[in-house]
């Protein structure tokens, strides 16, 4: 198992990284880990106020509206999670290169996932259509 050179003091098993570059990751998993709740807290403010909008214009009962949003929703949670860990492992890349592939792999991940995503919104727009 590969060990977190956050969880370490001895500079030696970091190879070539400083204190102040421990520090400087250590500082920015902070700070993603509380954008993170932020987004956590201000994506559920959202979900309330989505829910209290369809309540109060009558599109509450309406299943394929609110199947259609929660979709929605999900979908954007998804991604900003990914966006998340996208952060996460760049702070833990060792060097550029490390951090150029996860980018890239990232890239090629999301837009796939785009492609899945849109289809899927398409799907339900139809099928809500014909329902109709």
């Amino acid at each position: 198992m590969k060990d977190d050179p956050m969880t370490h003091d001895n500079k030696s098993d970091f190879g070539n990284l400083s204190q102040t570059q421990i520090t400087a990751r250590e500082y920015a998993k902070q700070n993603i880990e509380q954008v993170k709740d932020t987004q956590e807290k201000f994506l559920e403010a959202i979900t309330q106020a989505q829910k209290t909008f369809l309540q109060s214009s009558g599109m509450a009962n309406q299943d394929e509206t609110e199947e259609l949003n929660n979709k929605t929703l999900n979908i954007i949670k998804a991604n900003i999670e990914s966006g998340f860990e996208l952060a996460t492992k760049l702070v833990d890349a060792t060097d550029v290169s490390e951090a150029v592939e996860l980018q890239s792999e990232y890239v090629r991940k999301q837009l796939e996932t785009y492609t899945e995503q849109a289809q899927e919104i398409s799907d339900m727009i139809i099928n809500n259509q014909e329902k109709k």
